[in-house]
């Protein structure tokens, strides 16, 4: 009796090993064939300062600082498009990172009404005029509204820090959450995360 307890014990001990060498063997293919030309794709892309790739559960976290003064529409397009292509249908969402201040974030709660009252009703023109004169209000030195098939694109700068936000014109498309300067704070309208699955 005694060999045939060892025998299992050798099955048991051999199959948790080769589990072990596959699950590692996962990692490093991940690592090498989608994380690593991931962040190299997004670092490349013009006014991207620094990514950064972090797991949480079933959802991949693509944390990615930007420059000042970038082509938000475009930049935002391209990270969407480049995060899709390496992680397929993977989960994921994309969490972009500024310079705000609490004076622009101030800005953004005040405009962030008119953005969802131009968003719920299709009225952009007014929306537009409404936020312009509010960034005229506040002094602002930068400010940028775009509008396209899926979304509503801000960027606002003052003294040389920039706040971005992306809100989603449908339900359900994407989400937003906060980060600035590399810190997470309680999520709140206006930052930008688009979720890919």
């Amino acid at each position: 009796m005694p060999l045939g307890n060892w025998k299992v014990s050798a099955v048991a001990a051999s199959f948790l090993v080769a589990l072990l060498l596959l699950l590692a063997g996962e990692q490093v293919f991940y690592r090498w064939e989608v994380q690593r030309p991931l962040l190299a794709s997004l670092r490349a892309l013009p006014g991207i300062e620094g990514a950064a790739l972090a797991r949480s559960g079933e959802e991949v976290l693509l944390r990615v600082r930007l420059g000042k003064a970038i082509d938000l529409p475009a930049t935002y397009q391209a990270l969407t498009a480049a995060s899709r292509r390496f992680l397929k249908d993977e989960r994921f969402a994309l969490q972009l990172q500024d310079t705000r201040t609490p004076y622009l974030q101030e800005t953004l709660r005040l405009m962030q009404y008119g953005i969802q009252e131009g968003i719920a009703t299709g009225r952009f023109r007014e929306m537009a005029s409404t936020l312009e004169g509010l960034a005229l209000q506040r002094r602002l030195e930068h400010y940028r509204l775009d509008v396209d098939a899926e979304n509503v694109y801000l960027a606002l700068g003052k003294e040389g820090h920039y706040l971005y936000a992306v809100f989603p014109r449908r339900q359900g498309s994407l989400s937003s959450s906060p980060s600035s300067g590399g810190t997470e704070r309680e999520a709140e309208v206006g930052q930008v995360e688009a979720e890919g699955r």
